[in-house]
């Protein structure tokens, strides 16, 4: 083909085509139903052709994709399938146009539409999107002829024909000789690691690794490889994605065919990404899990700790998805699981507190004194329940300065610091670096109005103890980037040796209730507990 297409969905056969006729009761020009057998969907090389208005002027139309009949291996998921776009996107129009194809003007967008009746099949029209009802203009005669008179878009970079080539050594020859573009363009960066993965070139993605260890990341390879369902590129790249820590939401941001695919839900669990993260609007992995319909990974979800009664914003939980969408086993699987939830979480009583041992560490600077009322009245304003240490420790001291502030800096893995004098290449830690470093650990007050400090004051006194930022206020950063995890409180602010801020924060939900995290790039699980917390402080302090 002059034109070829790239990016299909996994091939199909006569049976999908028979199937999707008969659901749609229409019949598919033979050469449409040929262009599916061999391209179940994609993305043309050239993309640019044209359109008639009704007056005879022709005007330039941009094809984005091709829809698929099936959505296995469809790297696109922005867009449609067939059979989807025929219920939702073809509304209201004649049944003789079926929506085939994503298309844009300089000016509006639209759907490309094949002719499936008697007097239009295998015509081939654009419908730009409307609330008024616009007329299907003409574009081909054929889908054929389309494809051959279309032009590319853009210029081509050089970058596309040495990926498309799939030569590791010509991509690494290119690589070297624009090093210096590379280095200096994030953009271009992007786009050469995005074009990589669309085209499912591992070895590609190992030559950008070995040339540029310190300006592309394993981790960026796997999140890319999700969001284009090229799963068994994120399965390959996992191994060293997870060496520095999985992004919290990276289970959200897979797509709903990821789903069923429980060999890598089950290895990216394995590899730390979190089965419980909250999105923005409340949902969790099991969310995304029940509405695609995976019942592997449902039950996968939950035995890896997933809370099954956890509502979103909407207020639904997975159980309430799951009936809505007639799923009775999968339902069935939720039902179990909520039994085995409750049992093993006991609602936790909004009024407790547990006293431990602070092991002689006192504080100054602290806040203003608060009791449980005002606990309490924050807790609602957060849609939060503290764990009871946490409750009794603001009682004691409602922010402030430990009197044993200084904890080594291997002790919060996010915080580690690698020497600028790093040998290029070299992406192991540089352990000797951290030597003798420490953290020092601010305690946050609760309220704004318990703050000692000021912003202003603060930005005078830039070595003065942070306690202008509340709880209440540092729980809705972005923090370096990233999203405040939902269900989880920042307690304290640390800063290491190299004037670099985290937070530490305190799981308030699910099996993440009253653990401590460290959040730089994301938040990360530290090995101890609020009450082990204040021992290794006393013992860091002794040098014990």
């Amino acid at each position: 083909m002059a034109n070829p297409i790239r990016r299909s969905a996994l091939p199909i056969i006569d049976a999908d085509l028979n199937e999707f006729e008969t659901r749609y009761a229409l019949k598919l020009p033979a050469d449409y139903r040929a262009f599916l057998l061999a391209h179940n969907g994609g993305v043309p090389r050239a993309s640019s052709g044209t359109y008639r208005l009704t007056t005879g002027e022709s005007c330039a139309v941009y094809l984005k994709a091709f829809f698929p009949i099936t959505p296995f291996g469809w790297v696109e998921p922005e867009y449609p399938t067939l059979p989807a776009a025929r219920d939702h996107l073809c509304a209201g129009w004649p049944p003789e146009y079926l929506a085939i194809g994503s298309v844009e003007t300089d000016v509006n967008a639209g759907l490309l539409a094949l002719g499936v009746g008697a007097a239009n099949a295998g015509r081939v029209f654009y419908r730009p999107d409307s609330k008024k009802k616009p007329p299907f203009f003409d574009v081909a005669k054929s889908l054929p002829a389309m494809l051959e008179a279309m032009k590319p878009r853009y210029k081509p970079e050089k970058w596309d024909a040495v990926i498309e080539a799939g030569d590791p050594e010509a991509f690494r020859a290119w690589c070297r000789e624009k090093r210096k573009r590379l280095l200096d363009d994030v953009s271009d960066r992007m786009d050469v690691e995005r074009k990589c993965v669309e085209e499912n070139q591992a070895a590609m993605l190992d030559v950008l690794l070995a040339e540029f260890p310190k300006d592309f990341e394993p981790t960026s390879f796997v999140e890319e490889s999700l969001n284009r369902h090229r799963l068994d590129l994120a399965l390959r790249f996992l191994p060293a994605a997870a060496k520095g820590g999985l992004p919290g939401d990276l289970l959200d941001r897979a797509g709903p065919y990821f789903w069923h695919a429980p060999i890598l839900v089950a290895a990216l669990l394995d590899a730390g990404a979190n089965p419980t993260h909250e999105a923005e609007d409340g949902d969790t992995p099991l969310h995304h899990a029940v509405r695609a319909g995976a019942a592997e990974s449902v039950a996968l979800l939950l035995a890896r700790g997933a809370d099954p009664t956890h509502a979103n914003d909407a207020e639904e939980t997975p159980l309430a998805l799951a009936e809505k969408a007639e799923s009775p086993d999968i339902a069935a699987t939720l039902r179990a699981g909520i039994a085995r939830w409750h049992e093993a979480h006991p609602a936790p009583d909004p009024d407790a507190v547990k006293p431990f041992d602070l092991c002689g560490v006192t504080f100054t600077d602290g806040g203003k004194p608060i009791g449980t009322t005002e606990i309490a009245g924050t807790e609602a304003k957060l849609k939060l329940s503290f764990p009871p240490e946490y409750r009794w420790l603001l009682t004691q001291a409602n922010g402030g300065v430990p009197s044993a502030a200084l904890m080594p800096l291997d002790m919060f893995p996010e915080l580690r610091y690698d020497s600028d004098e790093d040998e290029e290449g070299d992406d192991e830690p540089d352990e000797e670096a951290n030597d003798g470093y420490q953290v020092k650990l601010t305690l946050l007050p609760l309220r704004q109005q318990d703050c000692t400090m000021t912003p202003d004051d603060r930005d005078q006194d830039e070595d003065g103890p942070n306690l202008c930022y509340p709880v209440e206020e540092a729980i809705q950063w972005y923090h370096d980037g990233s999203e405040m995890p939902r269900g989880m409180v920042p307690i304290g602010a640390l800063q290491n040796h190299n004037d670099g801020a985290g937070l530490l924060l305190l799981g308030c939900k699910g099996t993440q209730r009253g653990q401590l995290f460290v959040m730089d790039h994301h938040a990360t699980a530290l090995n101890f507990t609020l009450p082990e917390l204040f021992a290794r402080l006393a013992q860091a302090a002794t040098g014990s």
